[in-house]
């Protein structure tokens, strides 16, 4: 396994308090008892009785999800965002992509309506984000059917939210994923879901179920929550948005003749019907999209984006087994069983250039994320007195009895330690194998009771010559990862706060980072608020901003908006030539190299002719001169060679004949 080293260059922390506007929610400055490496805290603004999740960017605009609405920001100026509005919307978990005015926010938990003054389906937990583990259990227990799917907001005025429309999705939207479609005058959400506990039907027109029919279903029948939604949304009419089909993706879990011997279902948890995706990432310049579904990772072709298709189905070793319950055991206080476990497919993310897709793997930790201490046996597990690490499925909170843990004594897990919670980097034309892997090196936090560190939503940096990602960790903070080097990815950049943090606003369990992405010369780091067994706090970093110090980093380019899921245009270089070529004349041709209208600079373009044959580095302004004297009319050849996340580009220029 490749791992990350930890690059001590701590610097300076600075911690400064976002404005707000009047009426706005409470702000709380985060003291700088925190570390780092190669990296500056700019911004910070906690919350409080919420869960954040993730966030999208329109121009100046930031607008980020949590479980009960979205917070929207001016992020004009970086490094002093200002809160724009606090709009309650509720429904976790509230993931969200933006389209212009219009905000598409993710409902995963039953209400009893689309709109935004909606509650939870139960009758024991108010709509409040849970604050014990007594409440967490009644919420299990007693959530019902009710609408689940995508509210659309807009915030054409930024600082007065307003809801749109609500559209309704079997199982509803654990996340969607933003796919233009504008010779049509729609945009498509791609709606990721699964069945979890399976409610059956809404009462909205909507259903989710473990299974649909006869368990195993008859040849040819389509067993559990298969499939994606998609909802298509009118531009000139957001609210008659609408589910407009229902992909079956054929997902097929851990490899079929070890389900058969072993009497597993290929499905999630070894739990038959448990079926669907967690997130999903498109490329748009190749029209292809990768999909984390539970027990595998799929790549799609979305050639018709209202009707993709699969490809080829990823195959990660580490994951799959686990996913699916194969050779996974667990332990409780009375019993020895397959299964359950929370090893999951999670997010993905593809490289600028095409090449690569970054998946995430949602195990529930590994050993670089400890407790303080390891049990050498599975007596302790579910009872009182477990070791806080006693395995990577399910950590035992001290007081429960149902949690279970791994069998296998110290590190002899099922999963090898090194396999859990970590990112993943396939190359999109061999999905067999991923060709590397990346988690923190060194520990970083001592973990809590039944917590554990995981790779969430992160992404590429759109820099040329370099492969680097953000990375979002539960409670292990945020990071930079450097791709170039399979064998040796390395840590370049990272964030968290340190365990002897004092008072609630800095408390160490808020590096419980949710997401964390690159937008214009910024990482914005969004922050979960977990709330797991009997360790429920009540407060969560929030948001914040940090600029990395990285010479590699310093070209990356701007983006005019960013959905993080969705990337619309490749890194591609284009040439233009300015200049009056003439055979027998001696001239000067002056080009210029580009990236997303931006120079690109330091990059070798090549001109080839008949009896010419040149070479220069474009200068700051992404600009070389050749001077040339053609022989003959041939055209001139103009090159530059793809690079580490960008694709490569040509041009040419016509000579004009020789004076007479």
């Amino acid at each position: 396994m490749r791992r990350l080293l930890r690059l001590a260059f701590p610097l300076g922390i600075v911690a400064i308090m976002l404005a707000a506007p009047t009426g706005a929610g409470a702000q709380v400055t985060v003291t700088p008892d925190s570390s780092g490496a190669n990296i500056t805290l700019n911004a910070s603004s906690a919350t409080t009785g919420r869960q954040n999740t993730d966030m999208a960017f329109w121009g100046d605009t930031l607008v980020q999800g949590d479980t009960r609405g979205i917070r929207v920001f001016d992020i004009s100026d970086p490094v002093a965002p200002v809160q724009l509005s606090d709009f309650a919307c509720n429904g976790a978990y509230g993931d969200v992509s933006i389209w212009g005015n219009l905000v598409f926010r993710s409902v995963d938990r039953p209400q009893d309506s689309a709109g935004c003054g909606s509650v939870d389906t139960t009758t024991t937990v108010t709509p409040a984000v849970l604050t014990s583990a007594a409440a967490a259990t009644a919420q299990a227990t007693s959530q019902a059917p009710g609408w689940e799917g995508i509210q659309i907001i807009s915030i054409a005025d930024p600082a007065n939210p307003q809801f749109v429309a609500g559209v309704a999705t079997d199982c509803g939207a654990h996340s969607n994923t933003l796919v233009p479609d504008l010779a049509h005058g729609r945009v498509l959400l791609y709606i990721s879901s699964f069945p979890n506990t399976g409610f059956g039907d809404s009462g909205f027109g909507t259903s989710c179920n473990l299974l649909d029919g006869a368990s195993p279903p008859p040849p040819g029948q389509v067993s559990g929550h298969d499939k994606i939604s998609i909802v298509s949304v009118p531009l000139a009419n957001p609210a008659a948005a609408s589910v407009i089909n229902e992909v079956t993706l054929g997902t097929k879990g851990f490899d079929s003749f070890f389900n058969w011997i072993l009497d597993y279902t290929g499905d999630f948890s070894n739990t038959p019907g448990y079926k669907g995706c967690h997130d999903i990432a498109v490329y748009m310049p190749a029209k292809k999209a990768a999909a984390a579904c539970v027990t595998e990772g799929l790549l799609l072709d979305i050639s018709n984006p209202a009707a993709p298709t699969v490809e080829e189905h990823f195959v990660n070793s580490s994951i799959d087994r686990c996913s699916t319950g194969v050779f996974h055991l667990t332990v409780s206080s009375s019993t020895t069983a397959a299964g359950p476990n929370n090893c999951m497919w999670s997010t993905a993310a593809f490289s600028y250039d095409g090449k690569y897709v970054m998946f995430g793997d949602l195990s529930s930790g590994f050993n670089r994320c400890r407790g303080t201490g390891e049990t050498t046996s599975p007596s302790t597990c579910g009872t009182t007195g477990g070791s806080l690490n006693v395995g990577a499925d399910r950590y035992y909170d001290g007081t429960s009895v149902t949690n279970e843990c791994d069998i296998g004594t110290s590190n002899a897990n099922p999963r090898d330690t090194y396999d859990r919670g970590a990112y993943w980097l396939f190359d999109v034309n061999h999905p067999d194998w991923p060709v590397s892997s990346a988690k923190p090196e060194t520990p970083r936090y001592i973990r809590q009771a039944n917590q554990g560190c995981s790779s969430r939503l992160g992404g590429f940096i759109p820099a040329v010559g370099t492969y680097q990602t953000t990375g979002a960790w539960g409670l292990m903070g945020m990071d930079v990862i450097d791709w170039d080097n399979f064998f040796d990815t390395k840590e370049t950049a990272y964030y968290v706060v340190e365990t002897t943090g004092t008072g609630a606003e800095n408390a160490p369990e808020r590096s419980h980072a949710w997401s964390a992405y690159w937008y214009n010369g910024h990482i914005y780091v969004s922050y979960d608020m977990p709330s797991y067994g009997t360790w429920a706090p009540t407060g969560s970093r929030g948001l914040e901003v940090f600029t990395v110090t990285d010479p590699a980093l310093d070209g990356a380019f701007d983006l005019q908006r960013l959905n993080p899921q969705t990337i619309e245009s490749a890194l591609k270089c284009s040439i233009a030539a300015a200049g009056s070529p003439r055979v027998g004349v001696r001239s000067n041709l002056n080009v210029t190299v580009r990236v997303l209208g931006q120079a690109l600079a330091g990059h070798r373009v090549s001109l080839r002719s008949f009896g010419i044959s040149q070479a220069k580095v474009t200068n700051a302004a992404g600009k070389v001169k050749f001077t040339i004297k053609p022989k003959r009319r041939n055209a001139l050849r103009l090159s530059v060679a793809a690079d580490a996340n960008m694709l490569g580009c040509s041009a040419s220029k016509s000579v004009a004949r020789a004076r007479r």
